[in-house]
């Protein structure tokens, strides 16, 4: 067999050997191509069916569909429809009729996993039409279809194997969840059983795999394989489909292969998921080795005609199926007139393939080879042997051939078709074999071939195809195409544009031939390429949207269109008819308006290519991208009276039969020519039969073309990889609402779809503001706020200018301006001028100058566009505002600058945006806002455990956790300063350092470790003490890195230089625009590290840090050195600084701290404090203090505390915890009294989560024991983020939007000299004078305030606080502030008592900060892990156990607790369903202390007049619609849901309650679990002309209490599109957290006296804990539709 075909798939076929260099052995793709052949047992569950379980009607094996849907289809049309089903994603498809010619298809959509029943993805299935119902896409409020699937008619993939295997990416949240990349089935759930029960506590990472046992079909255990977050998107498993039980949601599955995507494999997982055949069958491998034989006995063949043929193809081509000749024929009526005669010759396939053969039914299969192009090598349809060599037309062998001859003058008009009896079989030689680049060459450039009259044969043959093109495309030949690759010059379409189109132009000549000869032998037979005019009304409506524009696109140049009336001429596309938009202004790319002013001196040939190529346009190419999105597909099918035109191709009948080797329709139209030729009556096909191949080709190509765009992103991914990301221009071209922008980039084809930009990924400090134009959103606004800073200054703005301005970019700034009149002329006199100098042109160009314009081309609106921001004001003004504000409008058809890279995207690598510029030096990096922990950080897959072998065992897991979560709040922080101009050097490729000066930074509140850290959230200041005066210090290790994202730009190519000499002397007038063509093309190199050493250079006064750090997955750098760079320091809070580091002291911890930690034996207290506390009382005896005496419970709860070193009393809701927390500070102060008489002073720390749980409590202690002689002297410390709310600073950082919703101190404080940022300014303070002097001068003079001024300050600040913080006995903090220097230098040691409260919601390494950092003898934790867990943004963390607290950890082994049992709160109702559902009804209600919830009159909306039996309960049922926030602001936080008809009835209720049932409205309390929804609430409420009411969130609720609660759950979505079985994925989507038990909870047990929530009840009984409730309620008859209910 020859050599040249010795790699391909038929060698593989027929020695069935190694693949050589692919990772996917020779079984894999046998397994992937013909699937499994497993035994029964696989396909029978082992404990059978659940009847009471089952989801589905029909199951996936069923081979015949039931035919009474199929009859109904026909008796009820319109609600029974036969349709295709493609599956959209896990949770959704669309079904599009089979039988009804609508355009555009008419969709039925399929909501729910059940609703699609087992189909298959493109199944024809029958639907049923449910009804006509909303959307519940976020804003959208779309009218559609809603169906059911009820029976599969047809499987079309995988009809005849039960085991396929299929290339599968693993699922985020689930590792035992595979996603089918080709969506066959949405997900597949594998066998995991032994992960199960040999390595439970890997489950969430690990997954089985096994071997396959084809002789006995069974699968075998192999091994065990770990899916790390970090590896997972570059990882594929083949997964084998075992069974699909009616009574599971998705099929079960096995793994059995794992493959990391790397370039020698990606070609053939893209072939496989796009289900492209590689092996030939064995029948076929036999056949082509009977023709071969055959071949070579009949020996080489006779009668050669000599003409001199020769082939263009692609480079590297080896199944070449046509040929060209062409030579000068006399013309006998005119001498003169030089006629020629073109002959196209397609290789005879038919002669050796022979009709329902093995070899033609393979090719039938196929349909057509799948050719991938750059590099990769092709799936052939026919086996290589007969379509590489037997068949191809390689140059020097005789090949058999079909001869179509056409007679063309030289201006390109046919004067003579080829008839069937024209045609000719006859055996060739050709002479040469070319490719595009060869002929380019010659047409272009001139260039000989070494064949003697090749070239001229080349050059003739481009002449009448370029006269044949003007015949058919007129003004639209002139287009070039867009869209270039990366990575290769094959399939570079502008490259061998003209090569190209010679070839194309002949092809359609010979086909339209080939069509019209069979339409006239066999009309009804033929398989014609049809492409239908688009519709008149989309046609209509586009002319309208794209006015002057549509008239300026090149490639639709005179494109007839349809009218909306059928009686007038079609509207034609032309410059001509565009001329009335004189005025208007066209918009250009920059970058492509730099080329072209080069191209315009040096250049001609390349000025006319920028210019005629609509992809490089931004209104062009939108328009364009319109224009394609309703066009109808180009389609085979078979030829009717009515059919046969091609819009696209601007031709009659169409159809293609020059590629037999390549194509199997193609093979069709030869046999049926080959017919026509004998004069056979009969066609070789029937109708049906040609229908049937028409339907196969169709769906193979789609198939194929999918194929072809996913390779083609891979090669160009990899191609980035390998060298460096590209800097393009991108324009906006879609809008869809407030969730994202659509960029398409210009001149590059990288991927199929456009970018999705997603706004959350653009840190954002507002919702964008979406500007409608008729109905259509055309422009978002989005708007900034953060620190950008410049080490050189060199950009700045005035003060006053940056506190009260938001600046504006300017959103034109990446485009260039002209007249519309002038561009038409320049692409006039592009087309028309064909002299030697282009003069004609080069006037034209000249004379278009850049002009004032917008996208909309409207007046200018007169604002100041700023092009660059930042923060930083003159060098002698200190800082006062460092949050800079900006906003850019983002409007179809603008460009901006992004940045392209490669990442890992379902096991393969894929273009996408890295950069997004919103100025030339203001960027969003976007990979460490989708992945921060992979990026910045690392990913752990060990979790929290109950208890540690040591220090260092518990610091190495939790450390990590910890890094995992703060990464993932970093990038949500709009507080990250930026900073340019930084030198920076790199000693290594992967490690460097930079320096910064202390006072920039001091200045700018940017810590990188440089000193240690105070606890003053968000801010850091030099540690008080002896300045240390040495010139310079060694490195040491920063104890708590933070992150880095360092820029810098590097050059990629130079452009061509200008000639000044002669051009510029010649073409006058065009110097002005000419400045900047001497440009450089550059890229960003974007690197991501961690700080990981500092150093101070110089005295303290004046010192500068040097800082080194390490880079974590980053390109290499060009070379060691120094670059400037801009930083994005993405430094850690100081909650996380405090938790890290105390964590890390571990190892110098009390024994207490450490056993807590480690989970080892607590302990006991010193021996004569037992001595005190046997003297002390159990309760508040003192006269003055009114606290209800202790219960049972309370009194065992407060004994353990005093006499155990470590406790936790769980409090449920209304068990008087509170109560219970203050009388044990009470009564830990006694006994500290008690040890002063030895002379020790004790102090005690009470803490909590958050600022308000620990206001809650100290306003309770300051208020019970206000007149109480024993009561200890208490202090309130807050952050300095809150004192600086009563005391600003002018230059300090302002606060987040996130923390600004409740960042003040509470003023009860202030009021009753609590607060330790007031009491330092009250007379007896030693620096109260100082204090209150500058806070003068803050306030009355900021601007003339100086950095001296401030760091005095602060000084002076932090020796009042120790002072104050010493004389107390209590002191109030957060968890975090309990680490604080401050704090810890006060005490000295002395912090006795450490009493966490609300430690269910602090995570474990927030509870132990103060338990290390404090050194407490006594630590007790308060709380109730059944309510409010730790809020965890990280998912990845939360799998880990961050959202287990400390108190959970010993809370459910029961160890050290005490339970409350016993509530006060709540009407006995209220409490039942809570009790019963989260407590094990442990938790009664006390029936004699009643004056909580006890009611003299109950309302009349209760029903009932008993104050003791009313039933102070209802749920409403409201059907709403969801609105979804797409970023963080004031409003909410991302994705944070809303609901309108929700907010109304809340409204009508709290009305109702206080109009009607006069209830003061201090004693109605609003709760939803949204904050969207509490803001939407607030705004109807102030509408209504109601002011502070408390309208909150349920998680800030916790701790509190009202006497009636009005609750909105918000989601909701139409009945119909309900699961009646859903998937946790379901639930999670529709759902979300109102599922989380905790939260329900708490929402449900603050009422006192009465109840009312409000909600969809069909949608909330999907959750078991919703579905008790709502069992519960209307058990009890209150469950409503209607407010009042009856």
């Amino acid at each position: 067999m020859d050599s040249s075909y010795d790699d391909d798939w038929f060698q593989k076929s027929y020695f069935e050997s190694s693949c050589g260099d692919n990772d996917i052995d020779i079984l894999y793709q046998r397994y992937l191509e013909c699937g499994l052949d497993l035994n029964d047992k696989y396909s029978t569950p082992s404990n059978g069916i659940d009847s009471s379980k089952i989801i589905y009607s029909f199951a996936s094996s069923q081979k015949t569909p039931d035919s009474k849907y199929i009859e109904l289809c026909k008796s009820q049309p319109n609600r029974y429809k036969r349709c295709s089903l493609e599956i959209l994603d896990v949770l959704e498809a669309v079904c599009t009729p089979l039988d009804e010619d609508h355009y555009p298809p008419e969709h039925i959509y399929i909501s729910g996993r059940s609703k699609c029943g087992q189909a298959f993805n493109e199944d024809i299935v029958v639907v049923e039409i449910l009804e006509n119902s909303t959307s519940n896409m976020p804003g959208s409020s779309v009218h559609r279809k809603e169906g059911k699937v009820m029976t599969v008619v047809e499987r079309i993939r995988y009809d005849e194997i039960d085991n396929p295997v299929f290339v599968c990416t693993a699922a985020e949240m689930d590792r035992k969840t595979m996603l089918p990349a080709c969506k066959t089935v949405p997900k597949i759930r594998i066998r995991n059983y032994r992960v199960m029960r040999e390595r439970k506590n890997e489950e969430k990472y690990l997954i089985e795999t096994y071997n396959y046992n084809e002789l006995e079909g069974s699968l075998t255990f192999k091994n065990f394989f770990k899916i790390t977050p970090d590896k997972r998107e570059n990882l594929s498993f083949l997964v084998a489909f075992l069974r699909w039980d009616t009574d599971c949601q998705y099929p079960i599955g096995a793994v059995i292969g794992v493959v990391d995507a790397d370039s020698s494999n990606a070609l053939r997982l893209a072939e496989i998921q796009h289900m492209i055949p590689s092996f030939y069958t064995e029948e076929t491998v036999r056949a082509v080795d009977h023709v071969l034989q055959n071949e070579v006995e009949s020996g080489p063949p006779s009668n050669v005609d000599d003409s001199f043929v020769f082939t263009i193809d692609k480079k590297h081509t080896r199944a070449m199926d046509d040929g060209f000749s062409i030579e000068v024929i006399e013309n006998a009526e005119d001498s003169e007139e030089i006629v020629y005669r073109v002959g196209v010759h397609v290789a005879n396939v038919c002669r050796l393939v022979q009709k329902d053969g093995p070899i033609d039914l393979e090719a039938k299969k196929r349909c057509q080879t799948n050719y991938a192009g750059m590099g990769a090598r092709p799936c052939h349809m026919l086996p290589e042997p007969l379509s590489t060599y037997f068949l191809s037309l390689i140059q020097g062998e005789p090949r058999h051939v079909l001869s179509l001859y056409f007679e063309i003058n030289k201006d390109g008009e046919v004067q003579k078709y080829p008839e069937p009896g024209s045609v000719k079989r006859c055996v060739i030689i050709p002479k040469k074999n070319l490719c595009y680049e060869e002929v380019q060459d010659v047409l272009l450039r001139g260039d000989s071939m070494n064949v003697p009259g090749l070239s001229e044969k080349l050059k003739n043959l481009f002449g009448l195809a370029t006269k044949l093109r003007l015949h058919r495309l007129q003004d639209a030949h002139y287009a070039f195409p867009g869209n270039a690759l990366l990575g290769t010059d094959e399939d570079n379409d502008i490259a061998i544009h003209e090569a190209h189109y010679l070839v194309e132009e002949f092809m359609i000549l010979t086909n339209r031939a080939i069509a019209h000869m069979l339409k006239r032998v066999y009309p009804n037979h033929i398989p014609l390429r049809t492409h239908d005019y688009p519709d008149h009304q989309h046609t209509s409506m586009w002319l309208e949207e794209q006015g002057g524009i549509a008239n300026i696109i090149m490639s639709l140049q005179d494109r007839d269109l349809p009218n909306t009336d059928a009686t007038l001429e079609p509207l034609i596309i032309g410059f001509e008819n565009g001329m009335r938009n004189g005025n208007c202004r066209v918009p250009i790319d920059r970058r492509i308006w730099k080329k072209l002013l080069v191209a315009y001196q040096i250049m001609i040939i390349e000025l006319k290519i920028l210019l005629r190529t609509d992809d490089h346009h931004p209104k062009q190419c939108v328009a364009l991208q319109k224009w394609y999105l309703f066009q109808r597909k180009a389609i085979y099918t078979r030829f009717r009276s009515q059919n046969g035109n091609h819009f696209g191709l601007r031709i009659g009948a169409y159809t293609t039969g020059t590629s037999p080797i390549r194509k199997y329709i193609d093979l069709v139209i030869q046999r049926l020519l080959l017919a026509s030729i004998d004069s056979s009556p009969n066609p070789p096909y029937t109708l049906k039969e040609i229908d049937d191949i028409c339907v196969r080709s169709n769906k193979r190509m789609q198939r194929g073309d999918r194929f072809n765009h996913q390779y083609r992103a891979y090669v160009q991914a990899a191609h980035l990889k390998a060298s460096n990301s590209i800097k393009v221009s991108a324009i906006v071209v879609g809008l869809p609402g407030q969730t994202t922008v659509e960029l398409m980039i210009l001149g590059y084809n990288l991927t199929e779809e456009p970018f999705h930009l997603r706004f959350n990924l653009l840190g954002m400090c507002s919702q964008p503001k979406l500007h409608p134009t008729h109905g259509k959103i055309r422009k978002v606004v989005a708007k900034w706020n953060k620190r950008i800073y410049d080490k050189d200054r060199i950009s700045f703005h005035d003060r006053k200018e940056i506190e009260k301005c938001c600046f504006t970019i300017d959103p034109n700034g990446n485009s260039v301006f002209v007249r519309y009149v002038d561009w038409v002329s320049v692409l006039s006199a592009s087309i028309d001028d064909t002299s030697a100098d282009s003069e004609q042109l080069r006037d034209a160009f000249r004379r278009m100058e850049p002009q004032i314009g917008n996208i909309n081309d409207t007046e200018n609106d007169g604002i100041i566009y700023a092009s660059d921001v930042c923060s930083e004001v003159r060098r002698h003004e200190y800082m006062l505002k460092h949050l800079c504000s900006f906003q850019r409008a983002l409007e179809i058809g603008q460009t901006l600058t992004v940045q392209i890279e490669a990442q890992p995207k379902h096991g393969s690598l894929v273009p996408n945006i890295q950069l997004v510029y919103v100025t030339e030096t203001v960027a969003f990096c976007l990979p460490h806002a989708v992945d921060p922990i992979g990026c910045l950080s690392r990913y752990t897959t060990i979790p929290a455990k109950l208890t540690y072998r040591d220090e260092a065992d518990y610091v190495r897991i939790w450390t990590p956790i910890l890094e995992m979560e703060e990464a993932t709040n970093i990038v949500r922080n709009e507080n990250s300063p930026l900073v340019k101009n930084v030198p920076v050097t790199f000693h290594t490729k992967m490690s460097g350092t930079f320096t910064m000066n202390s006072r920039f930074c001091k200045e700018r509140n940017i810590d990188l470790g440089f000193y240690e850290v105070s606890e003053d959230d968000d801010n850091g200041e030099e540690d008080d003490g002896v300045e240390n005066d040495e010139d310079d210090v060694d490195f040491r290790s920063v104890v708590c890195s933070d992150f880095l994202c360092i820029r810098f730009t590097l050059p990629v190519t130079n452009l061509c230089k200008t000639k000044e000499a002669s051009s510029t002397s010649k073409h006058d007038g065009k110097t002005d625009i000419m400045d900047n063509t001497d440009t450089i093309e550059t890229y960003d190199w974007v690197g991501h590290g961690r700080t990981t050493k500092i150093r101070r250079l110089g005295k303290t006064v004046t010192a500068r840090y040097e800082i080194g750090f390490s880079l974590h997955q980053s390109p290499d750098i060009p070379s060691i050195g120094e670059y400037l760079c801009t930083l994005e320091l993405l430094t850690k809070s100081n909650v996380h600084r405090r938790a890290e580091k105390t964590i890390k002291k571990l190892w110098d911890a009390t024994e207490l701290a450490k056993a807590i930690a480690l989970g080892r034996p607590i302990p006991n207290l010193d021996t004569p404090y037992h001595d005190a506390i046997r003297r002390l009382p159990r309760d508040v005896s003192e006269p003055t203090v009114h606290i209800p005496k202790n219960n049972t419970m309370q009194q065992v709860a407060i004994t353990a505390a005093l006499k155990s070193s470590f406790s936790l009393i769980q409090g449920p809701p209304g068990t008087g915890k509170t109560f219970t927390g203050i009388k044990l500070i009470y009564l830990f102060h006694q006994l500290n009294k008690m040890t002063e008489e030895t002379g020790e002073r004790r102090q005690i720390l009470y803490c909590g989560p958050s600022n308000k749980s620990v206001d809650l409590v100290a306003k309770w202690m300051k208020e019970k024991f206000m007149n109480c002689p024993k009561a200890p002297h208490m202090v309130r410390f807050y952050s300095q983020t809150y004192e600086c709310v009563d005391f600003p600073v002018p230059g300090r950082i302002e606060s987040s939007r996130r923390s600004l919703r409740n960042a003040k101190p509470d003023p009860y404080f202030k009021e009753n000299d609590v607060a330790v940022h007031h009491l330092i300014r009250k007379e007896h303070g030693s620096y109260a004078v100082e204090l209150t002097d500058k806070d003068r001068k803050f306030k009355n003079q900021k601007y003339s305030v100086t950095f001296n001024d401030v760091e005095a300050y602060f000084k002076t600040l932090s020796k009042a606080t120790v002072e104050e913080l010493e004389r107390c006995d209590v002191i109030f903090c957060t968890t975090a502030m309990a680490a604080n220097p401050k704090l810890l230098e006060a005490t000295k040691g002395r912090l006795y008592q450490c009493i966490i409260d609300e430690s269910g919601m602090c995570t474990e390494p927030e509870t132990m900060v103060p338990i290390i950092a404090t050194e407490a003898k006594q630590v007790v934790l308060i709380g109730d892990h059944k309510q409010l867990q730790p809020i965890i943004m990280s998912r990845a963390a939360k799998e880990l156990g961050l959202d287990i607290s400390l108190f959970e950890r010993y809370a459910k082994r029961k160890k050290h607790l005490t339970m409350l049992k016993q509530q006060y709160r709540m009407n006995p109702m209220i409490c039942s369903f809570p009790s019963k559902q989260f407590y094990n009804e442990e938790l009664s209600t006390d029936q004699t202390y009643t004056s909580g919830w006890l009611v003299d009159r109950p309302l009349k909306l209760w029903k009932n007049n008993s104050p003791r039996d009313h039933i102070p309960i209802a749920f409403l049922h409201v059907e709403g619609t969801e609105a979804t926030l797409e970023v963080s602001t004031e409003e909410g936080n991302e994705k944070s849901k809303s609901n309108l008809e929700e907010a109304k009835q809340v409204v009508k209720i709290f009305t109702h309650l206080v109009e009607q049932e006069l209830v003061d409205k201090a004693n109605i309390r609003i709760l939803s679990q949204y904050n969207a929804q509490r803001q939407r609430i607030n705004d109807k409420l102030l509408g209504k002309g109601y002011r502070d009411v408390r309208v909150d969130t349920v998680v800030a609720s916790q701790g509190g209490e009202s006497d009636y609660i009005i609750l909105s759950t918000v989601r909701s979505m139409p009945k119909v599109l309900i699961e009646h079985r859903p998937t946790f994925g379901w639930l999670l989507r529709h759902l979300g957290f109102i599922t989380d038990t905790h939260q329900i909870n708490v929402a449900l047990t603050r009422a006192k006296k009465g109840l009312i929530i409000i909600g969809n009840k069909h949608l909330l009984r999907c959750d078991k804990t919703w579905e008790n409730l709502l069992k519960f309620y209307e058990e009890k008859g209150r469950v409503f539709d209607i407010f009042p209910p009856p």
